[in-house]
């Protein structure tokens, strides 16, 4: 029997998300799911890591060994004589003839401020190789010796990938070898700690949108964890999967939860960021002081006294704002940690707070109505 068409959901994409994508600010980190919807012409799926340690179990121990992880059976047949190479040929195998995703070509259609990936695959570098659709040239980084600068400079609107966990095209490289066994996982950061650093760095200034890790992956406890400190933007995570549990755990530690897979995702993205309205990546300068994205003129500058009040008396809101966490308990309970309790959307609305915002609006739009008396 036929099955019928899923029905599509209908994503609301949070406010302060929309802005971060729409000004270019965002950081996209894509995990294994959000490659599961690419395709081959047999309309196949890439492998998942049960699929792949399955196949490297056949081929190189002769059996399935479904009680083994990935990495175990990766560790067991380079150690049993097959090797690095070998293995890691095969894993690239079987990567072969699957095309990029329709999710992964829209993200070309959106300016980031950087994208990382733990993916060994190449799926995002064919989505960009489109010159007609994409908005950035592509500049992937492997590991800690490339120059980062210099690649930047040689290309208009460039836009850093960090390839944690290595890549296929550079599987034969022994100073960054794919991250597929327990060998390669404990020393994963060797060759790669300035990788990690720029995306550490970036972290605590951007929003980070997490595409394609199960809620239960040991994967993004460990990024986050590793990432996380005490007052950053709100971050995202997409997973179809999500629970009522998981979104008010990960809510109460400052993230969004969007129940969608990747391709209804950027799908939502398209559809309320318009084409117009997605600005090029910001500026070093605007980013250490976000009013510079407000004027009229790239080269005018603020006056000290401007630059002072923003630093001491005054707060800028913005969708990369840093904030403090806060949860509903606490909240509620007295404890205030200043933009948190309001960005989590746990304060009340009240009139009052109406009626202020319609006599302002309205006695900037039509002073003379207020001068006159007739309000």
């Amino acid at each position: 029997m036929a099955k019928s068409p899923r029905k599509s959901r209908k994503i609301d994409i949070p406010f302060l998300l929309n802005e971060a994508v729409k000004n270019g600010r965002a950081i996209l980190f894509l995990g294994a799911g959000a490659s599961k919807e690419c395709k081959n012409s047999l309309g196949e799926t890439p492998p998942n890591a049960d699929q792949l340690r399955d196949v490297l179990s056949q081929k190189y121990m002769g059996k399935l060994m479904p009680k083994r992880t990935l990495m175990s059976v990766a560790e067991m047949a380079i150690a049993n004589g097959a090797g690095y190479n070998l293995v890691f040929d095969t894993v690239a195998t079987a990567f072969d003839g699957f095309e990029a995703s329709e999710a992964h070509k829209l993200v070309s259609e959106f300016n980031w401020r950087a994208i990382a990936t733990t993916n060994y695959d190449i799926f995002l570098e064919t989505a960009y190789s489109d010159p007609k659709r994409r908005r950035q040239v592509l500049i992937p980084f492997v590991k800690d010796n490339e120059p980062v600068d210099e690649r930047m400079r040689a290309v208009t609107n460039p836009l850093e990938y960090l390839k944690l966990h290595g890549c296929l095209n550079h599987r034969l490289d022994k100073d960054v070898p794919l991250v597929l066994s327990w060998e390669q996982y404990a020393t994963h950061s060797k060759n790669r700690q300035r990788l990690f650093s720029r995306l550490e760095h970036l972290s605590h200034e951007c929003p980070i949108i997490f595409v394609g890790y199960g809620m239960a992956d040991s994967h993004i406890r460990d990024l986050v964890y590793r990432l996380d400190t005490a007052n950053r933007p709100r971050w995202y995570i997409v997973d179809p999967s999500a629970e009522e549990e998981d979104v008010k755990f990960w809510t109460g530690r400052n993230f969004d939860v969007l129940i969608c897979r990747f391709g209804e995702f950027m799908r939502a993205l398209d559809n309320c960021v318009p084409k117009l309205m997605r600005f090029l990546t910001p500026s070093k300068e605007s980013i250490n002081f976000p009013l510079r994205t407000f004027y009229a003129s790239p080269e005018a500058q603020e006056s000290d006294h401007l630059r002072s009040s923003v630093t001491k008396d005054l707060t800028l809101v913005h969708a990369s704002m840093a904030f403090a966490e806060q949860t509903p308990e606490r909240f509620y309970s007295g404890y205030d940690t200043g933009w948190g309790g309001i960005l989590n959307r746990f304060d009340a609305r009240r009139k009052v707070t109406d009626d202020l915002l319609f006599k302002a609006i309205f006695e900037n739009e039509r002073p003379e109505m207020y001068r006159n008396g007739d309000v």
